[in-house]
């Protein structure tokens, strides 16, 4: 009963620590509407390299930090989806997972039908970089580089942002 209940709470200490490493950020502060986009590299759930800068070049980006086990990342995905149907000519859907198992993430968006790029952060040092405290966080980024929107809901963004 003893060795269970250690477990136990060794098991709620190590969440805890993943917690507060995924939704603090004591290293970086967040950048802010008008700031300038740090360019990263990520490979996907298909083994595509995505570079910030490269996908630029083309369209506005559209970042959408998430894990699998919040809630509200789950359900923020069929807005991202319409969003993605919508505008996905002109702007680069880009889900990037926090310090999650690949097979892991490959199961969610299987399961949320997600319909655009999957990255995962295995470090957790683009969520840093971006100062991302909290999840689902959505960040889009102008053809020059600069945020145009920073915050939790699509529908937002879309009020928010020309596209």
């Amino acid at each position: 009963m003893k060795k269970m209940y250690a477990k136990a709470i060794v098991l709620a200490i190590m969440f805890s620590l993943l917690n507060l490493n995924i939704c603090s950020n004591a290293n970086a502060a967040p950048i802010g509407v008008g700031g300038e986009a740090y360019n990263f590299t990520l490979t996907t759930l298909t083994d595509e390299k995505i570079s910030l800068s490269t996908e630029l070049k083309t369209k506005k980006v559209v970042l959408i930090f998430f894990t699998t086990w919040c809630p509200h990342c789950a359900s923020a995905v069929a807005a991202a989806n319409a969003f993605n149907k919508e505008y996905g000519e002109k702007v680069r859907v880009i889900a990037i997972d926090i310090q999650e198992p690949k097979d892991k993430v490959k199961s969610f968006a299987k399961k949320t039908k997600m319909t655009y790029a999957v990255a995962i952060d295995s470090t957790g040092a683009v969520a840093n970089r971006y100062g991302v405290s909290g999840i689902p966080t959505i960040i889009a980024i102008d053809k020059n580089n600069k945020i145009l929107y920073r915050g939790t809901s699509i529908s937002t963004m879309v009020k928010r942002v020309e596209f």
